[in-house]
């Protein structure tokens, strides 16, 4: 009984030099850390995307945020992000994330909310595009400006795409993590770019 009491404690080691096995926890660092190494690739494309998103809501539009698979939750919490429900200490901004599961809900909602001169952002860090197809397409036709995080494989998604960030080959999880990243720095620069303007 006596062991479930005692306190833990976890120490980093001091000194980067020691020779620690290649476990779990150091494999998944390992990973994600060549991933994000590989992500300062895409610097200047995301300071381009965020530039045209803060031009859209600077004009009066919003910003529709989508996603399938696990990115559905990192488009929810983008778009609050930007509304000011999880940030309430900057100017809130027209975003909302849509949400369906059927193959036609996200074009039907994006054609009932999209207006020219909205932007769209798909989410889709690896799971296949499935409905995010028909929302692109019909987005596109509806003159929304188009933008794709999307992960290596969905090229057909791409070509629907006016603006296409994408994420390099990893496992599902870190490429998940890499999304939420990027998002949160688009996020940033979209509002540095609206506070400068």
């Amino acid at each position: 009984m006596a062991l479930l009491t005692e306190p833990l404690q976890f120490l980093v080691p001091a000194a980067h030099g020691l020779s620690v096995p290649v476990g779990g926890f150091l494999r998944a660092w390992q990973a994600q850390r060549m991933l994000f190494d590989e992500l300062l690739g895409l610097q200047v494309a995301l300071e381009q995307t965020a530039q045209r998103l803060a031009n859209c809501l600077g004009a009066g539009g919003k910003l529709l945020w989508c996603g399938q698979g696990a990115s559905v939750a990192t488009a929810q919490r983008l778009a609050a992000m930007l509304s000011g429900v999880l940030r309430p200490d900057g100017r809130p901004l027209a975003a909302l994330a849509l949400s369906g599961m059927g193959m036609d809900v996200l074009a039907r909602q994006v054609q009932a909310l999209g207006r020219p001169g909205d932007a769209i952002v798909m989410l889709s860090a690896g799971a296949a595009p499935g409905p995010l197809l028909e929302a692109a397409r019909a987005a596109a036709d509806g003159a929304l400006l188009v933008v794709g995080l999307l992960g290596p494989a969905p090229e057909e998604l791409a070509a629907d795409c006016h603006l296409t960030l994408q994420l390099p080959e990893a496992p599902p999880e870190r490429r998940e993590e890499a999304e939420l990243f990027l998002g949160h720095c688009l996020c940033g620069l979209i509002r540095d770019q609206l506070a400068g303007a």
